[in-house]
């Protein structure tokens, strides 16, 4: 299983679609960070918890970046025809699948905390500046990372299983996007049943809303992942890869 953990990371390594992400999330960062200090100490935006908030915004559009690069990175090794040298070169599908899903949410883990990590270490001394604080004590601070963490790493996966599903690059972002702006469409329209949808549900565990205490909300997002993940499995990934 090493070998094919350490073919997925060069293939991260190699695309150039994982530069343009990682500028990306750098632009993010520039942006959060000069809108909150821009704005910091005007009314309403002066408490820890409104100043964490761009923090979360933070965790959340990195998760959705890496989500989005893991999603037309295994697409397009349908579209590539790469795929079948991968089989070929592991028979076990379902391991090529796990494996798949566990490099990249443990990418995503990882590149999630450094930029959220680096946004913290930016703006506090510069917020202090402003006689003002994130409140990040050992409470906050671990609930913050969790959220993040546990965010980036199922959000990942996802992503990694809908380009699995849709053997397409472009087809799968649309996939993704259709499902967010569906959710944010049909969600007032099922009442209660709306709070349980995924990216409802990863707004829940970032803590930046929705009904669903997050740890429940966690939970139900894994299980959603698991669920996703055995059904890729028995149905989508024996099919013919040609």
């Amino acid at each position: 299983m090493t070998p094919l953990v350490h073919a997925e990371l060069l293939k991260l390594r190699t695309l150039r679609s994982t530069a343009w992400a990682l500028l990306g999330l750098l632009g993010i960062v520039a942006v959060t960070v000069l809108a909150t200090l821009s704005d910091a100490g005007s009314p309403g935006f002066r408490s820890p918890a409104s100043l964490r908030e761009p923090l979360l915004a933070v965790g959340y559009l990195t998760a959705l970046t890496i989500a989005l690069l893991a999603a037309t990175a295994t697409a397009g090794e349908f579209r590539h025809h790469t795929i079948s040298q991968r089989y070929l070169a592991s028979p076990g599908r379902v391991r090529v699948l796990a494996v798949k899903l566990g490099t990249y949410g443990l990418v995503a883990i990882v590149v999630t905390a450094v930029v959220v990590g680096l946004t913290i270490a930016i703006e506090a001394p510069m917020l202090a500046g402003k006689d003002l604080t994130l409140g990040l004590g050992g409470s906050e601070l671990a609930r913050l990372a969790g959220g993040v963490l546990v965010t980036a790493g199922l959000l990942t996966a996802l992503g990694a299983i809908v380009g699995m599903a849709t053997r397409n690059p472009t087809t799968a972002v649309i996939a993704i996007f259709g499902l967010l702006l569906g959710e944010k469409i049909a969600g007032g329209l099922l009442g209660d049943l709306g709070h349980f949808l995924p990216f409802t549900l990863v707004e829940c565990v970032l803590g930046l809303g929705g009904a669903t205490p997050w740890g429940l909300a966690a939970l139900l997002l894994a299980t959603a992942t698991l669920v996703a993940a055995i059904t890729t499995a028995r149905v989508l990934v024996p099919r013919d890869v040609t």
